[in-house]
């Protein structure tokens, strides 16, 4: 049996996905996010991100709603986020 990325999946794409990003707010605004996320998901705009302040005014989070089409565009805008030094985690 071979393993394809079909089969280590546990999501039937095309699907709805939430991304939720945690980033330092003085470093990181919707804007700023949205440019990073443009080239995996050419369709986001801000009406697709829910935006929250932590109670210290520190840390931003943010839920990113989108139609996911594969786990390798998932993969790889994983890989973008996280590479940036602003963003703290990414679920």
């Amino acid at each position: 049996m071979t393993n394809s990325a079909d089969e280590t999946t546990l999501l039937t794409f095309p699907c709805r996905y939430v991304l939720k990003i945690t980033a330092i707010a003085a470093d990181l605004t919707l804007e700023a996010l949205l440019v990073i996320i443009k080239p995996h998901v050419p369709s986001i705009t801000a009406a697709d991100v829910a935006v929250k302040n932590s109670s210290q005014g520190k840390y931003v989070s943010f839920s990113v709603s989108f139609m996911a089409q594969s786990q390798e565009q998932l993969d790889a805008l994983y890989r973008d986020l996280t590479a940036r030094k602003e963003i703290v985690f990414v679920l």
